[in-house]
């Protein structure tokens, strides 16, 4: 694609949208669309899943965090882009470069959250620049996507939709409630995609309206509902769904309009995740709009079956890792996109697969030093050709839970002490987080901490959150968010991720597991049960390293993997022996 050219034909926009500069986020963040890139990648050629961009006339920056930092100088033409790391270059200083007092920068309204809109406000009135609101981004066109919408019900979930909208809307007094979190969207009302979209997400952008008393809950969203004569089977079932659960779907078009009708002043909504276009119109209504993420954490709790669901999912997912890793290491596997080849058709094996649930990570050698590295965005096939690390991050969505796990691997012989060191540490981290036992409660960044301290031990340390919530068949991250500033509570039933590493500039080593969290045999404390069983690399582990308790806590998963895993692969010679070589006692 003609990145440098989309930037110019950006840029000649400008006189017509009267504005000087325009802020770029990663998605339009309302809006079923079908797209097969980023906006931002669309004109810098960045292809990882988080970053923002300030363009003028003279100047583009692109921020990114810690994880891109490395892409992002690969991928972009550093003759036309600067590459800002965030949080280390504060915001203000980012604008200073690209907007100019007196000038306007033009905003798109649904290119990102009324959280971060309000930082840039601020800023504004510091550096005394005007904003425009567009509707929507010029030069880019959108095509809508084509997915049927599907109703889950309780015999997927384990309880009533009904239910978990009667349990929200209860709590409010004269007041709505906007929810237009896809994971907040999926959960309370079971909503889910016929298939996936480019980015992988299985639920579909959507504002749920709920205002109880005054009348069912109504959900605003611009994907038809069904074809008559095409799907006529569908479209009975999801009318009969939506007429089981209390709801009602209307068209996006719609949404103003039904808001008026209910002549209620105050709109809760949550400013991190709703998209500025929606909050500032009501405003401009004249509605007081109160910021409420009181419900955020509600939809991470997993009923039991949807905690069935993500185990099942959980092994699946496992088994298909372990024949990636034990092709690769055996040199039957050639290449990064031939793993990630047999990753799917070895996912595809099981009757309720949908789709990845993110574009895998399929790195070997130097490639595994970029954190979210993937051949088909670099447009590299890189084949596995002498000794290297090789890491794989893969997760898949089933029908009713959705993964994510990654491991790290040496193909050939002799890797060096400093490898093996730096495996050990992560392998440490892993661990001491797998098997702590915390006060409910507990917030994220005190986990976080025990997970990082035996790299911090060593001078390491990693440039991105430890964790993260994974849904049951919605988005792979989900609230809570593991990091050292996140405040979220590490709730019982909630399934989350352990994922440390050391990059550094030749090699990365990352591994991830994923946890239930659940309650611990002493009142008030919770643990954390492994639910994905993948061996971790034998050769790479520096047994010294590893004290007694580590040792009997990978002795004891090891015998786990071997229960849960050795059947699937009687048949399968070397895949068998390759589980047996890696889960041996210490």
């Amino acid at each position: 694609m003609p990145y440098d050219e989309n930037l110019n034909k950006l840029r000649d926009s400008f006189n017509n949208l009267e504005i000087n500069s325009i802020f770029l986020g990663m998605y339009n963040y309302f809006g079923n669309y079908y797209t097969n890139i980023s906006d931002i990648q669309y004109f810098s050629g960045f292809s990882g899943s988080n970053g923002r961009c300030f363009i003028s006339n003279d100047t583009a920056i692109i921020s990114v965090d810690g994880r891109y930092v490395k892409q992002a100088k690969t991928q972009v033409n550093n003759k036309l882009w600067q590459v800002a790391t965030y949080p280390d270059t504060n915001l203000i200083n980012i604008i200073k470069e690209v907007v100019h007092p007196n000038t306007t920068l033009g905003i798109c309204k649904y290119s990102l959250k009324y959280s971060s809109y309000l930082k840039i406000l601020e800023i504004s009135k510091q550096l005394h620049f005007n904003i425009k609101l567009l509707d929507d981004l010029p030069i880019i066109k959108r095509e809508l996507s084509k997915a049927e919408l599907i109703v889950l019900n309780s015999n997927n979930t384990g309880n009533y939709i009904k239910d978990r909208l009667n349990a929200v809307s209860d709590n409010l007094d004269n007041e709505v409630l906007l929810i237009a979190d896809p994971a907040m969207v999926g959960w309370i009302t079971g909503l889910r995609l016929s298939e996936t979209t480019s980015t992988k997400s299985i639920i579909p952008s959507a504002i749920v309206v709920l205002s109880n008393p005054y009348s069912l809950p109504q959900v605003f969203c611009d994907l038809a509902l069904d074809d008559a004569e095409l799907h006529l089977e569908h479209s009975r079932q999801l009318s009969d769904n939506i007429r089981m659960n209390n709801f009602n779907i209307q068209s996006l078009d719609e949404f103003e309009n039904y808001i008026k009708l209910l002549n209620i002043q105050n709109i809760k909504c949550d400013f991190a995740t709703t998209p500025l276009g929606f909050i500032y119109n009501l405003k401009k209504l004249g509605y007081n709009i109160i910021d409420d993420n009181s419900i955020n954490f509600i939809c991470s709790i997993k009923s039991d079956k949807e905690i069935q669901n993500q185990k099942e999912g959980a092994l699946s997912t496992s088994l298909a890792m372990i024949k990636v890793l034990a092709m690769a290491e055996n040199h039957i596997i050639h290449s990064e996109l031939e793993a990630i080849d047999v990753f799917y058709n070895a996912l595809k094996e099981h009757d309720n697969f949908v789709d990845f649930s993110f574009d895998p990570i399929s790195a070997f050698g130097n490639n595994s030093s970029i954190v979210h590295y993937n051949p088909k965005s670099f447009s590299y096939n890189t084949n596995f050709i002498g000794n290297g690390l090789f890491l794989f991050d893969g997760g898949a969505h089933f029908k009713y839970s959705t993964t994510d796990m990654t491991r790290t691997i040496y193909i050939g012989d002799n890797p060096s002490n400093e490898i093996k060191k730096q495996y050990t540490l992560v392998l440490k981290s892993i661990i001491n987080f797998s098997k702590m036992k915390f006060q409910k409660n507990t917030k994220a960044y005190t986990i976080d901490a025990v997970a990082r301290a035996p790299l911090w031990q060593h001078g390491y340390n990693y440039s991105f959150g430890t964790g993260h919530g994974v849904a049951a068949f919605g988005n792979v991250h989900e609230y809570p968010g593991i990091s050292t500033n996140s405040n979220n509570e590490i709730m019982e039933n909630m399934t989350i991720t352990i994922e440390p590493g050391i990059y550094t500039n030749n090699n990365g080593i990352r591994m991830e597991n994923m946890v239930l969290v659940k309650q611990s045999q002493y009142p008030n404390y919770n643990e954390f049960e492994t639910i994905n069983y993948i061996p971790f690399s034998l050769k790479l582990i520096i047994k010294d390293m590893l004290s007694t308790a580590e040792m009997q806590w990978l002795n004891e998963y090891n015998l786990s993997i071997r229960n849960k895993c050795i059947d699937y692969f009687k048949n399968a010679e070397i895949i068998k022996n390759w589980i047996l070589d890696n889960t041996v006692s210490l």
